[in-house]
């Protein structure tokens, strides 16, 4: 049986914990952890077990992912820790709201191992994942905190007043995101922001009634990861400007830079394939390229050096996408006349800028 979104299950295997299932949000919590930590991997395209199967569907993919060698042991244990995290905060905050009863229901190790729980999977700082989000829950109270749900949705209530009341590129992002659509949570994924400072920061607009909170319910399971990404970003502008490409090897990449380059109002032209990049330019002439750092048989340096090499493109902007964000790879990418370097997660805020300055 599922849990609640006001109950948690928690699954011990031989007194470690593995897995925490149900709570409030939990798909959109998964989501928000496959695009932080699988976002090279295009899950929506894979098949899996049929959820019946197992207790914990999510925990199926992420095993599934792994005995498939798309990653390795250290992200599974890292995203299913801060997954871990953030329900640690959720709880504390229901703690603080109400008295939470607890509800034991004894499993043996071969129960768990058919229910399809991997023992090399467990949590082993659990301690360590409680203290921090105890601190954090503390912290947001002692720094003028109100006891509010980073999961509910702030909408503004009062345009005119917020517009005087802070400054321009503030005032954009209040109001695309703080529409009722988006919890506190998802807006600082989406902008990467730090999500006690966001909350901290709309703390002085809550009390003059400018912005007002809500509940939202949790996103149905069936939504994919692609849906999820375009569904936050409702809003398109319907006249195309010019041509950006993005090169990866990632199909998920892609899409994400898709609906973030069509917001902004330019046609899109993804190429997954590294290889054939070169013709495509060509022909389709982008005013901005993005091209992913690593990837297969030929990286992200390699291909920038023959696209310099090309009259027709050697002087169209090229912005590195990367996992690996280090100052060398930057004075690297420098000197081979790259325009910009972008880290992943891809966050649509540093995508939008990189469009806005260098996509003429």
């Amino acid at each position: 049986m599922s849990p609640s979104k006001n109950q948690w299950q928690f699954y011990f295997f031989e007194g470690k914990l593995t897995w925490i299932d149900g709570g409030v949000h939990s798909n959109r919590i998964w989501l928000r952890h496959i695009i932080k930590y699988f976002s090279e991997i295009n899950i929506d395209t894979m098949k899996f077990s049929p959820e019946e199967k197992y207790q914990c569907h999510q925990y199926q993919i992420i095993k599934t992912i792994l005995q498939k060698k798309l990653i390795d042991r250290e992200q599974a244990q890292k995203m299913i820790a801060s997954r871990t995290q953030e329900i640690f905060c959720d709880i504390f905050y229901e703690e603080n709201q109400r008295k939470l009863a607890i509800k034991i229901i004894p499993m043996t190790p071969q129960q768990l191992l058919a229910a399809g729980f991997e023992p090399s999977l467990v949590i082993t700082n659990i301690k360590e994942l409680l203290q921090e989000s105890q601190q954090s829950y503390v912290s947001f109270i002692q720094q003028g905190g109100v006891s509010f749900s980073f999961n509910y949705a702030p909408f503004i209530t009062n345009k005119e007043a917020l517009k005087h009341e802070v400054p321009p590129h503030i005032y954009e992002n209040f109001v695309q995101y703080f529409n009722g659509q988006n919890t506190i949570k998802n807006v600082a994924f989406k902008l990467d922001k730090d999500l006690t400072k966001l909350a901290l920061s709309i703390i002085p607009y809550l009390k003059t009634n400018t912005i007002k909170l809500g509940q939202i319910e949790d996103l149905p399971s069936y939504v994919t990861v692609d849906k999820y990404f375009s569904n936050s970003h409702p809003t398109q502008v319907a006249v195309k400007k010019t041509a950006i490409a993005c090169i990866d090897d990632s199909p998920l990449i892609c899409k994400m830079m898709n609906t973030i380059v069509n917001k902004a109002g330019h046609q899109f032209i993804g190429i997954n394939e590294p290889l054939q990049a070169i013709p495509q330019l060509i022909r389709a002439k982008p005013t901005l390229i993005f091209v992913d750092l690593a990837m297969p048989v030929i990286n992200g340096y390699e291909l920038c050096n023959q696209i310099k090499k090309i009259s027709q493109l050697k002087e169209t902007p090229v912005v590195m996408l990367t996992g690996r964000d280090f100052m060398a790879e930057r004075v690297k990418a420098k000197v081979m006349g790259i325009s910009d370097f972008i880290g992943k997660p891809i966050v649509e805020e540093k995508i939008m800028n990189a469009i806005e300055k260098y996509a003429k």
